[in-house]
């Protein structure tokens, strides 16, 4: 779903840096299936975290703008034009970020809960 947000921007993106953590699934698959819809540019690393993913992405962009999302994650279309127009509205900004609403999955979970508890969110 990520992936498919991001085809569907209103600003596209110039590259996508996808950090595949040592993913056992069907990633590589679908990961190709967008490699002619998006300049996807694939990166492994065979110990998952996030710390690491993020630290490769730093060392293999080539824009000075870089805006990092997640996998579970589904891109409002305006998503990527809010966060460059973040950063053109002055020189001394360094990182922008937004709201994220939580969807709650089919079957209550941890994440749910947390969100319920802390964010009050109920969309």
């Amino acid at each position: 779903m990520c992936l498919e947000s991001l085809t569907r921007q209103a600003r596209p993106p110039d590259e996508v840096l996808v950090v595949d953590n040592g993913s056992t699934d069907g990633t590589a698959g679908l990961l190709e299936a967008y490699a002619g819809r998006l300049p996807l540019a694939v990166h492994f690393l065979a110990q998952a975290g996030i710390p690491s993913a993020r630290n490769e992405v730093l060392a293999h962009a080539r824009h000075e703008v870089i805006a990092f999302t997640d996998d579970d994650c589904v891109l409002e279309p305006g998503w990527l034009q809010a966060v460059e127009r973040g950063f053109l509205r002055a020189d001394n900004i360094g990182m922008v970020g937004g709201w994220v609403c939580h969807e709650h999955a089919p079957r209550a979970g941890a994440l749910d809960t947390y969100y319920a508890t802390f964010h009050h969110n109920t969309t």
